[in-house]
This record gives structure tokens, sequence and C-alpha cells, in this order.
């Protein structure tokens, strides 16, 4: 038992389904002959020499014509039927000097060992033997290959099914909201609610752009900067008329031409509000974006206040670093420092790198 459980089930199946199909064809080459025998005992032994080759031939039509050649892209035909050829007349010689060597056996057939050189019925039968024996086991591979790529074929149809039904489910509920959000827009304008439905406005803007404009590889950088602005925007609605916040955002170079990964720079700009962005306390954040040739330089600068947590990390960091190794591998460098009340991050990405 524990022979059997050191190995997966499959695997106990597999080599058992072997075992068992060699059997059966040493007792089917046994029962060509069975009329033609004159020592049974003898004539086993001699069959159960002749095998060896025969699986050899088997196992190497299996590898070198089926799965090399027959079911390659593109197929080899020529290839197939060549290394057939070769693989059966190197077997029927070999099994004619394993029948050669065993001449001290007894009289098999009726006849010596010797005459079965020359006459022809018993090569004839040998023939039928190993090519039947080879072209059975070419067709189950084949046979084999074939129901597994059926079976793929299928799982990647029921696959490709459920990314679509997934995708609708995706692009109905977005939708569903942005409705919501236009009727509240609209509710808040009629009850003078102006800086709600301002609110409202920016939070449907970005929710669009995030769903339905950032589904590409790279973006314009003008595009970029307009959804940091949207979301500077709405941040501004968190500050009091008594609260001391001062937020700067400043642009240079050729934003029309440039383009970046869509979204790559926003998680810089939210980790510094959530840190940097305290009620009833000084606040004061530096957004700077310049672009310079192929290269973009983007720096993030907040105050740190006493009750804010650790900046370092979090999920919102950590997942940009491995956007930036993906997108922009060895393209890109990330620094971070934190001084006393200051925090900074300093990014800069040769943007002519993103992969597509």
């Amino acid at each position: 038992m524990l022979l059997f459980t050191a190995f997966p089930t499959f695997e106990v199946m597999r080599i058992a389904l072997h075992i068992g199909f060699w059997v059966l064809i040493w007792l089917w080459m046994t029962t060509v002959y069975i009329y033609d025998i004159a020592d049974l005992e003898s004539f086993l032994k001699f069959n159960l020499m002749r095998l060896p080759v025969i699986i050899a031939a088997t196992y190497a039509v299996i590898h070198f014509v089926v799965y090399k050649n027959l079911v390659a892209s593109p197929p080899r035909y020529g290839n197939a039927a060549l290394l057939f050829f070769l693989i059966f007349v190197t077997a029927s010689i070999l099994d004619r000097f394993i029948s050669g060597a065993m001449i001290n056996l007894p009289t098999l057939m009726g006849e010596t060992l010797n005459y079965t050189f020359i006459n022809p019925l018993p090569i004839l039968k040998n023939t039928f033997l190993l090519f039947s024996i080879l072209g059975m086991a070419t067709a189950v591979q084949f046979f084999n290959y074939a129901l597994k790529q059926q079976q793929q074929i299928h799982a990647l149809q029921e696959e490709k099914l459920k990314t679509e039904l997934s995708f609708l489910r995706s692009q109905i509920n977005p939708h569903f909201l942005f409705n919501i959000f236009n009727n509240m827009y609209s509710l808040a304008s009629r009850n003078g609610q102006e800086e709600l439905a301002k609110a409202l406005s920016g939070i449907s803007g970005l929710m669009r752009y995030i769903t339905y404009e950032s589904n590409v590889p790279i973006v314009p950088v003008h595009k970029e900067v307009q959804l940091l602005q949207s979301f500077i925007e709405l941040q501004r609605l968190r500050i009091g008329e008594a609260d001391e916040a001062l937020i700067n955002f400043k642009t240079e170079g050729d934003l029309n031409h440039s383009y970046i990964a869509p979204v790559l720079l926003l998680p810089l700009v939210e980790n510094a509000f959530k840190h940097g962005l305290m009620p009833g306390e000084p606040s004061h954040i530096d957004i700077s974006l310049k672009v310079n040739s192929n290269l973009l330089i983007f720096e993030v600068k907040n105050r740190i206040h006493s009750t804010a947590e650790k900046m370092v990390g979090g999920l919102g960091l950590d997942n940009l670093r491995k956007r930036l190794n993906n997108i922009y591998p060895k393209k890109h460098q990330m620094e971070i420092v934190e001084e006393k009340d200051i925090f900074k991050v300093h990014l800069s990405i040769h943007i002519d790198g993103a992969k597509g």
C-alpha cells in the first residue's frame, strides 16, 4: 500500500494501464501463432524476448512521430511518415536478429528458426504484427491528443463566456451608478446646493475616467493632469473656512504630446491628501509635474501631522511600485524622503519606455 500511496492516483492508473496494455499485446502475439506452436513454453519465452523491441519502437513512434511531428504546429506529415518507416524497419531488423539469436531454442512452428528467415509466411506475420501494434499506438495517441484539444477548446470557450458576462456586469454597474450621480446632481442643483452638486459632478467624472477611459496602455499626460486636478478640487471641499491649508499644483512642459500609463500618479496624490490634509491644523501640499523631452518628473510634498499614520508603507504605494516595475522596468526611479514634519516623493519616469 505504501508503494502506491507514494505516487499520485493518476500516475498509478497510467502505469497500470500501460502494463495491462503490454500484457494484452504479449497474449495477442501468442494468439497469432497459436496454431503453429510446437513448444508452448519456449515460444512464450521467445515472444517475451521480442517484446522489449516492440515496446521501444512503440514509444519511439509516440514521442517522435506523434508528438514531435503529427501534432506539431504546423503538422509535419512527411517527417512523420519517414520516421515511422525508419522506426518500423529498425524494429523489424532487431526482431529478426533476436529470432536468429534464439536458434538454440526447440523447434517452433514446426520448423527451425533458420527456416523462418527464408520462409515468407512468418516474416509476413511478424511484419503485420509489428505494423499493427505501431499503427494502433499512433492512432490511440493521436485520438487522445485530439480529445484533450477539444476539452481545452471547450474550457476556453466557457472561460471566454464567463469573462464576457463579467465584463457586461462591470459595464452595467458603473452605468447604473452614473445615472444615480446625475440624478443626485440635478436634485442638488435645483435645491441650490452648489457645493454638493459640484462634488457629485467631480466624483462622477473621476469614476467615468477610471472606468471607461483608462482601459488602455497609455494616455496623454494632459488627461492624467485633468484627473489629478479633479481629485484636488474634490479634496478642497474638505477644507473649512477657518482651516489653514495651502495646496499648489504646477505643471510644465508638453502635456499634449507626451504619454503615460493611466492612473499611475493618482496614488501619490491620494497619499498626500490622506496624511497631509488635516482639518483644524495647518496643512501644506505641493504637487509639481514636469515633462522634459522623454523624461517625466513628478514630485509630491506634504506636511506630516502628528496624528497621521506612517506614510512610507501602505497598499497604495506598494501597488504603485509593482506597476512601475511592470510597466517601466529600469525606466523609473522613485525616492521617498521623510524628515521631521515633511514627507516628499520624487518620481522620474522615462515615458518612452512604456509597454504597450
